[in-house]
């Protein structure tokens, strides 16, 4: 098997040759990775070791996709499966054609500490620690602490691009579980990322202040349904960007009939302070890379600029079909997935207003601080966004007034509408994994500004 970079550059210009034979277009793709977890609660420890390496091979005939993929990565085998997917193969004379530029390029992640030379005993030992305090907190029934490491190696090759990728991901969370007055457990979460072990540098931080959330959850009432005056946190603010706005905005949807964003684009939908962004060349997110998986390379592409509706998030097929512009959002869940339309740092972009002047233009109101979930509803654009944890607002002052469980709904132009400020503070922190339709998954992060937002339906 071929472990340099320039032996798979050989095989892999190789097999471009044999899909142009017969086809109009084809790409190459290697993705090979490994992932290392250590997970400890107050009686267990869980050390996991994984990883997966394989080569997607596409050619395209002017109108489809033909897809093939292997773990063999024997140049014989290569060969020969490529010559099997091209075989049948009819390009159609008045098809799509793709153009790109000529490019070879090779990226990797910064850190400041490479993960791979820290010692598995070092890695346990941050973990240790996180749960050693949780277990010195009386109002605490469990904890859990996690270690999550990946290093995520791509190769893309087409006729005209070479591109060479190295991503090192690190994520430590924290959390702290209580039990409420009815016996039911909550649980509070914190915690840190960046591309090297320098991510664990605060663990004792994050398990302090998981600790403090927990303590607060466990006196934490329901809401009474009903419009509020809100400030939402930057991770509801993800949340609300991420699943009400941006899976609407992905192209392969939008060009199904299935997204009501169609009808929107270029109109205004929100105040002019207002933007919406999704953006894989954020440095050191969990949702970043420096190409996608059709080998575009990472740039900004804004879904809402100053309020109105802007671009759509696209992969390759769909951008061509529509003539609209190519963003780097052509993602597969792994080499034996196709490519869709999938996002990646979505976020509301950084605005003028100060955090304290946002808070003090609230008398009475409710800040959504963070934890939650959320459905995608891109034909309806209606917002669903679950569990999230909040506190009271009190003459612009945060009270010890606590709610758990509370939900987000209502009509995305409408509630896009009554944003009135957005915060300058800016952060994004948060990991995921999303789904297109609940499968296909992805890395993404969510975060971004603070909003204070009137009207607001909860429940």
């Amino acid at each position: 098997m071929p472990n340099k970079g320039d032996s798979f550059r050989k095989i892999f210009k190789e097999l471009i040759g044999i899909i142009h034979s017969k086809a109009a277009y084809g790409n190459v793709l290697l993705i090979d990775k490994s992932a290392l977890g250590v997970m400890q609660d107050f009686s267990t420890v869980d050390i996991s070791n994984t990883g997966e390496c394989g080569v997607k091979i596409r050619a395209f005939d002017g109108e489809k996709w033909h897809e093939t993929f292997s773990t063999d990565l024997e140049p014989e085998n290569l060969r020969k499966i490529t010559k099997d997917l091209v075989k049948g193969i009819r390009i159609d004379p008045n098809g799509i054609k793709f153009v790109e530029e000529k490019l070879e390029k090779s990226f990797s992640s910064r850190f400041q500490k490479d993960p791979k030379k820290v010692p598995l005993v070092s890695k346990i030992a941050v973990v240790k620690k996180m749960i050693d305090y949780l277990k010195k907190q009386k109002h605490l029934k469990n904890g859990r602490a996690f270690y999550d490491e990946e290093v995520v190696r791509n190769i893309f090759c087409s006729k005209n691009k070479y591109l060479e990728q190295k991503i090192s991901k690190v994520t430590l969370i924290c959390m702290a579980m209580v039990q409420d007055k009815d016996g039911q457990t909550r649980f509070s979460y914190e915690l840190n990322f960046d591309s090297g072990f320098e991510a664990t540098k605060n663990a004792l931080k994050l398990a302090k202040k998981a600790a403090g959330e927990a303590k607060n959850l466990s006196n934490a009432k329901k809401i009474i349904p009903g419009k509020y005056h809100c400030i939402l946190g930057p991770k509801v603010t993800g949340l609300l960007a991420h699943e009400s706005f941006g899976h609407g905005m992905e192209s392969d949807t939008v060009y199904k009939d299935r997204a009501l964003a169609k009808e929107w684009k270029g109109k205004r939908i929100a105040a002019n302070f207002v933007d919406i962004v999704d953006d894989p060349s954020f440095k050191n997110k969990y949702g970043s890379f420096f190409f996608d998986d059709e080998g575009q390379l990472a740039s900004p592409t804004y879904l809402v600029k100053k309020g109105i509706v802007g671009n759509y998030i696209t992969e390759m097929l769909t951008a061509t079909k529509m003539k609209v512009p190519r963003s780097a959002n052509g993602r597969c869940e792994s080499f034996d997935h196709k490519c869709y339309a999938r996002m990646t740092n979505t976020f509301f972009g950084r605005g003028k207003d100060d955090l304290k002047d946002m808070f003090r233009n609230v008398k009475d109101g409710i800040f959504l601080k963070g934890r939650g979930g959320g459905m995608e509803d891109p034909k309806g654009w209606g917002v669903q966004i679950q569990s999230v944890f909040a506190q009271r607002i009190k003459n612009g002052r945060l009270v010890n007034e606590y709610y758990d469980d509370v939900g987000i709904t209502g009509f995305l132009p409408e509630i896009l509408k009554n944003v009135k400020q957005v915060s300058k503070e800016f952060e994004i922190n948060d990991t995921g994994h999303c789904g297109k339709g609940h499968k296909e998954w992805a890395d993404v992060s969510t975060g971004g500004s603070y909003l204070r937002i009137e009207n607001l339906d909860l429940a």
